[in-house]
């Protein structure tokens, strides 16, 4: 039996991880909000979303993070800054969950989702 060696195993590596993420996001990803969720007050909201921003700069911190990206992400450091990354929530959330070989590792086996959407949140809200 031959095993696939170089890039044709990095393929089907980086098909199964792909793979795996994507059962992940259907599984947790697509559940439904209460329609009392959706009745908030605004203050309501704004407190949640200052929770979710403090619960991704601590996770953020947690992971080690602010190691590549410097100044909490302000700042490029060995890796990119992520203050007003350009890329969509969708592209993090996948690079976060995956990495990229070589780069960044993949957090997605080690934080749930919901810390991953908090990281976002945070990513989103860093002013110089």
């Amino acid at each position: 039996m031959r095993f696939p060696t170089g890039e044709k195993m990095k393929r089907r590596i980086g098909t199964g991880l792909m793979a795996g993420f994507a059962s992940f996001v259907a599984a947790y990803g697509c559940i439904s909000v209460p329609a009392s969720g959706a009745e908030q007050m605004p203050a309501q909201a704004v407190s949640d979303k200052a929770a979710q921003i403090e619960r991704g700069s601590q996770a953020f911190i947690a992971n080690g993070c602010g190691w590549c990206h410097a100044n909490g992400g302000r700042k490029e450091g060995r890796c990119p800054q992520l203050m007003d990354d350009a890329h969509d929530d969708d592209f993090l959330m996948t690079r976060i969950a995956t990495g990229s070989p070589g780069r960044m590792p993949s957090f997605g086996q080690s934080l749930p989702i919901e810390d991953i959407q908090a990281i976002i949140a945070y990513i989103r809200s860093l002013k110089p």
